[in-house]
């Protein structure tokens, strides 16, 4: 079959912002590990800033090498996303007649600064046939060729008033995952 379209993520977005979230993660961490052993051990700062600066390096080399991997292609009947990590590749086909649920997210520092925003597609065939379109540009494009793509796959697509969703408490969603911490 033709492909009738290839889609990549944005490469700035895909890598340097994600390496900024993980360097966040990583500066909270080494912080937390360097104010524990100053009290345990004697351990010099130094070790902490070139431990961080490894982490992050590693990181980068692995966003970059997953960003390069990182494919979309559109198929009359079929949407497959080719990934990978450092020793891997993956491929996860998806067929548009098993889809159930379709969504686009946009975070909101993500979108607010660069326009970009995720798609997420689920099937019913499998529970691991879900294909993730991180930081695209126009999730609204993408959201749209899905759905037509869907139509021509025979789905009669019809919009109808969201009653309800229900969705956790972002207060206790906190609570939940640092519960924990809270308890040390």
């Amino acid at each position: 079959m033709p492909v009738s379209s290839e889609i990549k993520p944005r490469k700035d977005v895909f890598v340097y912002y994600g390496l900024v979230k993980a360097g966040v993660v990583i500066l909270v961490a080494l912080s937390a590990a360097y104010i524990f052993s100053r009290q345990v051990f004697l351990i010099s700062p130094i070790l902490f800033v070139l431990l961080g600066a490894v982490l992050l390096a590693v990181m980068f080399a692995y966003r970059a090498v997953a960003y390069s991997k990182e494919k979309y292609f559109f198929y009359d009947t079929r949407i497959v996303r080719h990934s990978g990590g450092f020793f891997t590749n993956h491929e996860t086909e998806l067929i548009v007649k098993n889809v159930t649920h379709v969504k686009k997210t946009l975070p909101f520092l993500e979108y607010k600064f660069f326009r970009t925003g995720h798609v997420y597609i689920e099937s019913a065939a499998s529970g691991i046939s879900e294909i993730c379109f991180a930081s695209i540009d126009h999730p609204e494009h993408v959201l749209s060729k899905i759905e037509m793509l869907m139509k021509e796959n025979g789905f009669s697509l019809t919009k109808k008033k969201l009653l309800r969703k229900d969705m956790p408490s972002t207060l206790g969603v906190f609570f939940e995952v640092f519960k924990a911490f809270w308890a040390t």
